[in-house]
């Protein structure tokens, strides 16, 4: 009887072969706070088309789910031959045509993390794989992903791997990249490294930001810093780049600090801009201003505009 049962264990839990050809769709558990990844309300996801892969819609957009949160998510893998050739990936929400067509088999988060990381191929497929193993909520994923991210070898996936790290694997991912941000990596990696900090919004990683934009001893990095500030909007960046610009001495950190200001969605970006083409002191950085001031939109810029050309002319 106990044999019987052993036996039957073994069956149950034994890996599924997979098919020889064709798509093969497994669902595995999903990292907290996963949004709808791969579709939106206005567009259907489609197995057919390479350049149809799945994207992050983290609650933003129109046509999005901004309040949906999974904790699974669908794997789609193409078979060729009896080998995984492509990847897909959706979250449970997303109406995927082809899908139909997929033969749905079991496949445990170890598995699915073992078999993934083997896959080779282009930058995109290997994008893909990146972002499907990090919502893969398995210790194996988050190991993966570091792994990925300190392989100088592959520099694609790497950075991939320092992004997802920060997005989506908490704390400790944020942690992994924060320490690739520090000094013995290679300077575009570092860079990477603090633009994907920036893209959390998480108030901590934010910080991390300002602080490198402030006292890193690289001025390439600090340039960095300051262009993620503006770009993604951080709360009270136009204060920090503002400052920045008035206490950094290197003209590149100088110059993208006022890049950043000018992609805030602040009404005193304008005049802050305006200030600064009227100070002779500035030197060259007074036609960056203008440039910039010239591409800002709303009232308040043209306001600030018109005020400008009143005093020169």
């Amino acid at each position: 009887m106990l044999a019987h049962i052993a036996l039957t264990m073994t069956l149950v839990t034994a890996p599924q072969p997979l098919p020889g050809d064709g798509w093969v769709r497994f669902e595995v558990p999903a990292v907290a706070e996963t949004q709808s990844m791969g579709c939106n309300r206005s567009e259907r996801a489609s197995l057919k088309s390479r350049n149809d892969h799945w994207s992050i819609n983290n609650g933003h957009g129109e046509g999005v789910f901004p309040d949906a949160r999974f904790d699974r998510i669908h794997v789609y893998v193409e078979m060729q031959g009896g080998e995984i050739e492509d990847v897909r990936s959706f979250t449970p929400n997303c109406d995927v045509e082809g899908s139909d067509k997929a033969v749905i088999v079991q496949m445990d988060p170890e598995t699915a993390v073992r078999r993934l990381g083997k896959l080779s191929g282009d930058d995109e497929m290997q994008s893909r794989v990146v972002a499907t193993v990090a919502h893969i909520d398995h210790p194996d994923a988050f190991d993966a992903l570091v792994t990925w991210a300190e392989d100088a070898g592959n520099e694609g996936r790497g950075e991939d791997a320092l992004f997802w790290l920060a997005q989506r694997r908490g704390d400790a991912g944020r942690a992994i990249v924060q320490a690739h941000a520090g000094e013995g990596w290679p300077m575009d990696h570092r860079e990477h490294a603090v633009m994907s900090l920036a893209l959390t919004e998480r108030p901590a990683a934010v910080e991390f930001v300002r602080e490198v934009a402030r006292e890193s001893s690289s001025s390439t990095l600090r340039a960095r810093a300051a262009m993620a500030l503006g770009i993604t909007h951080a709360p009270g960046a136009l204060a920090d780049l503002h400052s920045i610009f008035l206490q950094d001495t290197d003209p590149e950190v100088r110059e993208q600090a006022i890049f950043g200001m000018s992609q805030l969605d602040n009404p005193a970006v304008a005049q802050t801009l305006a200030d600064i083409v009227r100070e002779p002191r500035f030197g060259e950085h007074r036609r960056q201003a203008l440039f910039w001031l010239t591409n800002v939109e709303g009232e308040e810029s043209e306001a600030v505009m018109d005020a400008l050309v009143d005093d020169i002319f």
